[in-house]
């Protein structure tokens, strides 16, 4: 049995799930996340914006951009181009991968939040 008829489907799912991600997450970022920010600058931890935020935003592009051509190549993947398979694959991992990163990069940003706001209570500081 050939996998393609699942593939398509799934990989027209992934592509949409990640651009509502990216809207939603925007939409976060733009509306919400300035106090957070400030507020992990200013703590202990400030790398957890200056460094894994910024990285994060940048790689999360190139995942985006990835689950956009997925479709495009499960698409074009038919019995005279099974070459095109092993690309379809590749690209599968890395968005795996990719999806991976962007999970443990926000739960670095979490945690700077977090002991930021423990040093700034263990110093009496309102937050």
């Amino acid at each position: 049995m050939s996998c393609r008829p699942r593939m398509r489907p799934i990989s027209l799912l992934g592509a949409l799930f990640m651009w509502l991600s990216y809207v939603a997450g925007g939409h976060w970022y733009v509306n919400f996340y300035g106090p957070v920010k400030a507020l992990i600058n200013a703590g202990p931890w400030p790398f957890a914006h200056g460094f894994v935020m910024e990285t994060k935003e940048h790689l999360f592009l190139s995942l985006l951009l990835l689950s956009t051509y997925l479709p495009i190549a499960g698409f074009g993947l038919t019995a005279g181009r099974a070459k095109l398979k092993v690309v379809v694959l590749w690209m599968s991992g890395w968005v795996v991968v990719l999806g991976l990163s962007m999970e443990g990069a926000g739960a670095l940003v979490s945690m700077g939040a977090k002991v930021a706001l423990l040093a700034a209570q263990a110093q009496g500081i309102p937050p």
